[in-house]
């Protein structure tokens, strides 16, 4: 069995949706680079 690794993603959340979504996606991108594994969508 792999294990699996996992980030949790913790921010603040403007007014501005699309800016709130692309700042989220950039975490998860850091957190994949550092060893995360990204859901699969």
């Amino acid at each position: 069995m792999t294990p699996l690794r996992i980030a949790l993603v913790q921010q603040p959340a403007g007014k501005d949706r699309a800016q709130n979504v692309a700042r989220g996606m950039a975490a998860l991108d850091r957190a994949a680079a550092k060893g995360a594994q990204r859901p699969h969508q």
